[in-house]
């Protein structure tokens, strides 16, 4: 049994999943379609959820054996958020290809192919490549929950065990150089969330609290900008909460961004007008059918923005370091040291 993921196919539209059932007796194709969901994250967990479904109540299932004995296990001996992590990896990226596999024909070679499609570019289900380290993540949790399996005699040894796990080679967490910031804030410039690049960059916001950002966090009067709220991803869904208290803060916001910001906010109020329920969180930054921008969907956007400038990859996090850099540059008239 497949499944897939729809995008909306018009602005405000919602994302939606479908799933490939049994064929009738008449051989035809049997689908299924379920929309509603404010982003693609929520239309994939949604997806993972009805294709774990059709085998959840087997405890011999991959799915059965996750969802109704190791995952409830495990939520009462780690703390919160090493469950999400836990919960993120079986039901993102292990139960929509393996969850009704019976445990037993779990085979080494079979996973190897499995998490090669998930490192891969042109994954089937559509879903966005995984780096190195999220999939040696994926694979410890499958490898500790099969391991978990043979202590409770329902298997014999563990398939994941042998299995190859991708070398952490790709260029992870770097630092730019001027050149390379000015070179992909050039390019994000052109894009909807061109604003969003250029704020992390000149106020080092964390991702979650830039995403978090209310129009009423910021103080074009006064050349102010405050970091109270983050929007986080916990237990497969985002929500709003406020920052620590030693995170937050109140920073000068650089005067050639304000009007960035306006304008961003007249094209974006012109893309959700009519939807009032979106509107009321006050939230900066959104996704283009008006619900709120996830981590994920942030990463992705940035992904291919320094795919299209050319300049080495970094993680979200290395936004933070790139305005201090363009501020040494400045004070120091532009001389670079590597």
């Amino acid at each position: 049994m497949k499944g897939g993921i729809r995008a909306p196919r018009t602005v405000g539209g919602t994302w939606a999943y479908r799933i490939d059932l049994r064929s009738g007796s008449g051989g035809g194709r049997n689908q299924r379609q379920v929309a509603g969901f404010g982003s693609r994250e929520e239309a994939e967990a949604a997806l993972a959820e009805a294709l774990a479904g059709q085998g959840g109540g087997d405890r011999k299932t991959v799915a059965g054996f996750l969802k109704l004995i190791w995952l409830p296990a495990k939520q009462a001996e780690v703390d919160r958020s090493t469950f999400d992590q836990y919960a993120w990896a079986v039901r993102r990226h292990i139960l929509p290809e393996l969850g009704q596999s019976q445990l037993a024909e779990l085979e080494p070679k079979v996973l190897d192919r499995w998490l090669r499609r998930l490192g891969s570019a042109g994954r089937q289900d559509g879903g966005r490549s995984l780096s190195p380290t999220s999939v040696r993540l994926v694979r410890k949790v499958l490898s500790m929950a099969c391991a978990d399996a043979v202590d409770r005699g329902f298997l014999a040894d563990n398939p994941v065990k042998p299995t190859h796990a991708p070398d952490a080679t790709r260029r992870e967490g770097g630092v730019w150089t001027a050149d390379e910031v000015r070179r992909f804030l050039a390019t994000a410039g052109g894009h909807r969330l061109g604003p969003a690049f250029h704020l992390a960059v000149a106020i080092g916001f964390r991702r979650g609290e830039l995403l978090g950002l209310r129009w009423s966090d910021l103080d074009f009067d006064a050349g102010r900008v405050r970091v109270a709220q983050q929007l986080l991803v916990e237990g497969g869904r985002a929500r709003l909460n406020p920052v620590p208290d030693r995170d937050r803060r109140t920073v000068p916001l650089p005067p050639s961004l304000t009007g960035m910001l306006l304008e961003h906010r007249k094209r974006q109020d012109a893309e959700i007008a009519g939807d009032a329920a979106r509107a009321d969180d006050d939230l900066v930054f959104r996704a283009p059918g008006g619900g709120w921008l996830t981590p994920e969907r942030f990463t992705r956007v940035m992904d291919e923005l320094i795919k299209e400038s050319r300049v080495g990859r970094i993680t979200s996090n290395g936004l933070r370091r790139a305005g201090p850099l363009l501020v040494k540059l400045a004070r120091t008239g532009g001389a670079e040291s590597r």
